[in-house]
């Protein structure tokens, strides 16, 4: 998917679980605010949003003044009807600082490996924009799997959908399965957060692109497969649990789960599901000691645990923010010129 660019986000666990998670959440929300300056455009000026939603508040007691607008695109229009759902992650308490929301505390996503891909390419110098996509993905397919509510809903129209009324803070953006007679667009996951640094200066309101695997009805095939392969990490081998459970969602509904050890190769796949719905999988529960990250590649998923304690306690750290670090803003911000992510923003600043 082809995010517009932006991102402030966070989280971690810890030397102490509380010092590595302060250290982490700040270093996370400041290099994707810093990494949201890249490749700017603006769209036309006076563009009229069919599907527009506001709302008064905001949790942090900022003004609600953000905007997130959303395109859906196949063969360069709208898909006019699709739809899609926006969930408030954490909120923005205006000194550079998130706290997650109670809804996405108790998710144990991999925030230490985050960090540690951001950290070695960076030292090459070439930030990997799939550690961003791969907190999306991850989100996403809990969000679905809880039933965590959406805080907006939209519809696509021919100009697009327009959340606006938003405060700040960090945003999950959901694009739904779309079909009808002419295209089948697969579902996909963004992050984006408002505000977000527009070569120093923060900026309220964002365009988020989607880029959806789409094809003609006509060629799509009717049934698939969907594969799954668990992945340990910086871990003793000794500490795994003897199996794991992994769900199988139907259109974010369970449809059935499937045990993965050792002897059968920590894999699985399903075969002859129907193409018609939208199919991702989840670990139903993430052992203790361990966080969770989830990559997507077509029909293939990898679930990788990785050892070291997780990155929220019954969710009481990751409702707490921590301060921004300048330093790590610098470094990340000398880093993102090589990060192919895409963000158009309006002219609108704080």
């Amino acid at each position: 998917m082809k995010l517009t660019k932006g991102h402030n986000m966070a989280v971690g666990t810890g030397i102490s679980a509380w010092a590595r998670f302060r250290k982490h959440l700040a270093a996370v929300a400041v290099c994707l605010a810093a990494c949201a300056g890249l490749f700017l455009g603006a769209p036309a000026a006076g563009t009229a949003f069919a599907a527009e939603t506001t709302a008064n508040g905001d949790a942090a007691g900022n003004a609600a003044d953000g905007r997130i607008t959303l395109e859906y695109r196949y063969q360069g229009n709208n898909v006019v009807g699709a739809t899609v759902s926006l969930y408030r992650v954490a909120d923005w308490n205006g000194k550079g600082t998130f706290s997650l929301t109670g809804a996405f505390s108790g998710v144990d996503y991999d925030w230490d490996g985050l960090m540690g891909q951001l950290a070695a390419s960076t030292a090459g110098g070439h930030p990997d924009a799939s550690a961003f996509q791969t907190a999306a993905t991850t989100l996403g397919a809990y969000a679905k799997a809880r039933n965590i509510e959406p805080t907006r809903n939209g519809v696509i129209y021919d100009s697009g959908a327009s959340f606006g009324g938003l405060g700040k803070g960090l945003y999950l953006i959901m694009f739904d399965r779309y079909a009808d007679t002419q295209v089948r667009c697969g579902a996909s996951a963004s992050l984006v957060s408002l505000p977000f640094n527009d070569s120093g200066n923060l900026v309220s309101e964002v365009t988020v692109q989607a880029k959806n695997d789409c094809v003609p009805a006509p060629h799509a095939p009717k049934t698939t497969r969907l594969s799954v392969r668990k992945v340990w990490n910086k871990d003793d081998a000794r500490s795994r649990p003897s199996s794991i459970t992994v769900t199988l969602l139907k259109d974010g509904t369970p449809a059935g789960t499937v045990a993965l050890t050792a002897a059968g190769g920590w894999k699985h796949s399903w075969t002859g599901l129907s193409g018609d719905h939208d199919w991702t999988a989840v670990e139903t529960s993430v052992p203790d000691g361990y966080t969770v990250a989830i990559d997507r590649n077509g029909t293939d998923l990898t679930i990788t645990n990785t050892g070291g304690g997780h990155a929220a306690t019954n969710g009481n750290i990751a409702r707490t923010g921590v301060d921004a670090m300048p330093v790590v803003l610098a470094v990340m911000a000398a880093a993102a010129i090589a990060l192919p992510v895409l963000i158009v923003v309006k002219a609108r600043r704080e």
